[in-house]
């Protein structure tokens, strides 16, 4: 799978660290949805990761280093450091 498209779904709870195993994965959106709770480290498994779009959710903490070079939004800020700052 290169592509997951949860967007607008409602989703609520954390992301499961489990979507780290998915090494294929390039875009993942899951903005405007009820996620909260940290992003899991685990998503710096994601080495084909291009984009990760995940505005519009309560997320907390900071965003994993592993993820600097990653897309994160198309036009909301996001309000989370990168853990090393």
């Amino acid at each position: 799978m290169e592509l997951l498209y949860l967007h607008g779904n409602q989703l609520s709870g954390a992301i499961p660290p489990e979507l780290g195993n998915l090494t294929n994965l390039r875009e993942m959106h899951l903005q405007d949805n009820q996620l909260s709770g940290a992003i899991p480290p685990e998503l710096g498994n994601l080495t084909n990761l291009v984009a990760l779009l995940i505005e519009g959710n309560q997320f907390s903490g900071c965003i994993p280093d592993a993820l600097q070079d990653v897309i994160f939004t198309h036009d909301a800020p996001l309000d989370l450091p990168f853990c090393s700052e």
